[in-house]
C-alpha cells in the first residue's frame, strides 16, 4: 500500500469516528513517508480525540521535526499541554505560535486563555486586545476580552466587549450569557407601616406563611408605582415613626391606584 492509499484510508477512518483504525493507518503511512508533516498532525490530532494525549504530543513535536508549519502544530502541542495542565510549557508554545505567525488568532487566543488560568489577568487581557485588533469582526475574542476585564474589576469596559461579541455573534450563547451576568442587579424596595394579618393560610394539603392587609397593598403598591431600580422608598406612616433617625429625600405626592387621596412618599438616602 502505499503513502496515499494509507493515508486516505486514514482520513477516511478519522473522518468516521472510528480514531483506532485512523491512527494505525497514519502510522502504516508515515511508515512509508515519515518526513510528511500533514500526516504527523492528523494522527496527532486522532491521538487526542482518542485521549491518548503523550502519543498526541510526541507525535506534534515529530510533525515540527518534519518541517511542519512551526505556528500550528506550535499551537497544537500547547493545546496538549494545557489538556495536561502543564501551564509554564504550554505558555511558552502559544508566546511561541504568535511570534512565529504575528496577529494570528488562534495563537493569541491560546496565550490569553494559558493566562487566564494562571491568573494573570493583565497579560490574558494583553493577548486578548491584540486578538480583536488583529481580527475585529471575531466574537470569541471580544467574549474572552470582556472575561478578563471582569478579572480586571473593569466592568463597564468588559459589559462593552460582551455586547460587541453578541451584536457580531447574536446566536453565541456564552457571550449572551456572559452579558446577561455582568448587568447590575438593582432592586425597588418599598416600606410602609401599620396592621397586618399574618400566619400560616390554606387548607391541610398546603399550607404557606403569608401577610395580608391594607398596609401589605400599599408597600406593593408603592414598588410598583414609586420607587426606581436600586431606591428604597417609605409611606408617610413609615416616615413618622422613623424620622431624625434616617436621611430622605421626600417625593412627589401621588394617588395609588385603587386609592381616592394622594399620599406622601420618601426615599431613604442614608
Amino acid at each position: 500500500m502505499s503513502f496515499e492509499e494509507a493515508f486516505q484510508a486514514a482520513r477516511g477512518f478519522h473522518a468516521r469516528g472510528e480514531l483506532d483504525k485512523a491512527i494505525d493507518s497514519y502510522a502504516r503511512a508515515l511508515e512509508r513517508a515519515p518526513l510528511n508533516a500533514q500526516a504527523w498532525y492528523f494522527k496527532a490530532l486522532a491521538e487526542q480525540q482518542s485521549g491518548r494525549l503523550d502519543s498526541a504530543l510526541d507525535s506534534a513535536r515529530r510533525g515540527i521535526a518534519a518541517g511542519g508549519d512551526l505556528a500550528a502544530f506550535l499551537l497544537f502541542e500547547g493545546d496538549l499541554l494545557h489538556d495536561r495542565g502543564e501551564l509554564d510549557a504550554a505558555e511558552e508554545r502559544f508566546a511561541r505560535a504568535a511570534a512565529a505567525r504575528p496577529r494570528w488568532v488562534p495563537a493569541l487566543m491560546a496565550l490569553g486563555r494559558v493566562r487566564l488560568d494562571r491568573a494573570r489577568f493583565d497579560d490574558a487581557h494583553a493577548a486578548f486586545a491584540a486578538a480583536v485588533e488583529a481580527d475585529p469582526a471575531h466574537a470569541r475574542a471580544w467574549n474572552n476580552l470582556g472575561v478578563a476585564l471582569e478579572r480586571l474589576a473593569r466592568l463597564d469596559e468588559a459589559a462593552e466587549a460582551f455586547a460587541k461579541s453578541v451584536a457580531l455573534d447574536p446566536g453565541y450563547a456564552l457571550a449572551n450569557l456572559n452579558l446577561q451576568l455582568d448587568q447590575k442587579l438593582e432592586m425597588r424596595i418599598a416600606i410602609s407601616t401599620g396592621v397586618a394579618l399574618t400566619g400560616d393560610i390554606g387548607s391541610p394539603r398546603r399550607r404557606e406563611f403569608t401577610v395580608l392587609g391594607d398596609v401589605v397593598n400599599t408597600a406593593s403598591r408603592i414598588e410598583d408605582e414609586i420607587a426606581k431600580p436600586g431606591e428604597i422608598v417609605i409611606s408617610g406612616s413609615t416616615y413618622e415613626r422613623v424620622k431624625g433617625q434616617v436621611r430622605v429625600r421626600r417625593l412627589e405626592s401621588r394617588t395609588l391606584r385603587g386609592r381616592t387621596a394622594a399620599s406622601d412618599f420618601y426615599a431613604v438616602e442614608g
